[in-house]
């Protein structure tokens, strides 16, 4: 019967831990600065921002004449957006009031033509 010494159990692991080292590659991640563990494990990218909102700078002192003058601005749009929607109201509403009266004529001329034939042909 052979005796294995416990200094040639040793020199076999290692023997066969470099054996494994050589005959598998090293595992070379997708990316330059990515860690291996990063191939296997998936995470989800964050979002990059599109830059399509346009935020609108603001002066930092609400009693500064900036501010003040931006408050005007605001309520100067505001009043002139609301002047022409009136404008524009009151302009359909006097074509709608003319469509009326043509409307109104044409059925008063419609009905004086046909009473003036019933007349005719009662004659």
């Amino acid at each position: 019967e052979e005796h294995i010494s416990p200094d040639d159990i040793l020199e076999n692991k290692i023997q066969n831990h470099e054996n494994l080292h050589l005959s598998t590659p090293p595992l070379t991640s997708s990316t330059e600065n990515s860690s291996p563990i990063e191939d296997v494990l998936f995470w989800p990218k964050t979002p990059e921002r599109k830059g399509k909102r346009n935020s609108e700078l603001l002066p930092f002192v609400v009693s500064s004449k900036k501010w003040k003058a931006l408050l005007q601005e605001k309520a100067n749009k505001k009043a002139k957006l609301q002047r022409d929607k009136e404008l524009r109201k009151k302009e359909r509403e006097a074509l709608n009031a003319n469509k009326r009266k043509l409307k109104e004529i044409k059925q008063k001329e419609r009905n004086i033509i046909k009473t003036n034939k019933k007349g005719s042909n009662e004659k």
